[in-house]
């Protein structure tokens, strides 16, 4: 067995958000469904299905914010293209 990849994925918070812990983050999306956004550059992609991985067992939802590419991904957030 060999491995062929190695990614890592980041879970950042905007400050304005009143949350302080992924507890209170989840809590936050279960009582505000859909106000959370998260990027990614595509369906299949890491980040992607990590998010959904992530909502799942979360049992929230999220919306999505399809980026170019990743390493933009916090710029465009912030500039609020992906609303």
């Amino acid at each position: 067995m060999a491995r062929l990849t190695n990614s890592q994925n980041l879970l950042t918070v905007t400050l304005s958000l009143p949350v302080k812990s992924v507890r209170e983050l989840i809590d936050y999306g279960k009582n505000n469904p859909d106000k959370l956004i998260y990027a990614s550059p595509g369906n299949g992609t890491t980040v992607h299905l990590s998010a959904e991985l992530f909502k799942q067992m979360a049992g929230i939802r999220m919306c999505t914010c399809r980026t170019k590419a990743i390493t933009v991904a916090h710029t465009e957030l912030i500039a609020a293209r992906c609303r």
